[in-house]
């Protein structure tokens, strides 16, 4: 890597330490940037500049506030097992590692309704329904995460009779 790159990406690291002050949650090291660089799909990986795990609506909040301000591309990731290339960051930049954003916040049995943060995974919240005698009935197939799988429409074996995520999420927010 030129050093002009590892300058640039050492100031990053610097600026995101400053906003999440925990070194295991903001990396730059080689292992974790490689398995941030890429999914399951066919498409090249790209390694990020720096992989931030945030554990707060407000620390994603503060990093995508200083990534707007300095131009640097944001890429959210869950669980990695996209097939559609979308977690690749392309442009380098940050990933957004939401993994451990990941509680159920609330399960409604009476109103077919839980309220959960994007890391949460589907057999976690199918776990929390079965509580209920529910099922959460999106299968793409893989343990992705709930955030992804809104995001991409996911979709699988169980979609003709159920729908795809479209059709199971009533809101998204913070």
């Amino acid at each position: 890597m030129p050093d002009a790159a590892v300058a640039a990406r050492l100031t990053l690291h610097a600026k995101l330490l400053e906003l999440i002050p925990d070194e295991p949650r903001v990396s730059v090291g080689e292992s974790i940037l490689e398995a941030h660089s890429h999914d399951l799909t066919y498409h090249p990986g790209r390694v990020p500049d720096a992989v931030v795990f945030p554990r707060s609506t407000e620390e994603v909040a503060r990093v995508l506030a200083y990534a707007n301000g300095a131009g640097v591309a944001v890429v959210p990731f869950g669980a990695g097992t996209s097939l559609e290339g979308n977690t690749i960051p392309v442009r380098g930049g940050i990933v957004l590692d939401l993994s451990r954003i990941d509680a159920i916040l609330d399960v409604r049995p009476g109103d077919l309704q839980a309220t959960v943060q994007a890391g949460v995974t589907r057999s976690a919240l199918n776990a929390a329904a079965a509580a209920h005698g529910l099922q959460f009935p999106v299968d793409p197939g893989a343990d992705a995460t709930l955030g992804g799988m809104a995001a991409t429409n996911a979709s699988g074996t169980t979609t003709v009779r159920y729908g795809g995520m479209r059709t199971q999420v009533l809101a998204v927010g913070p």
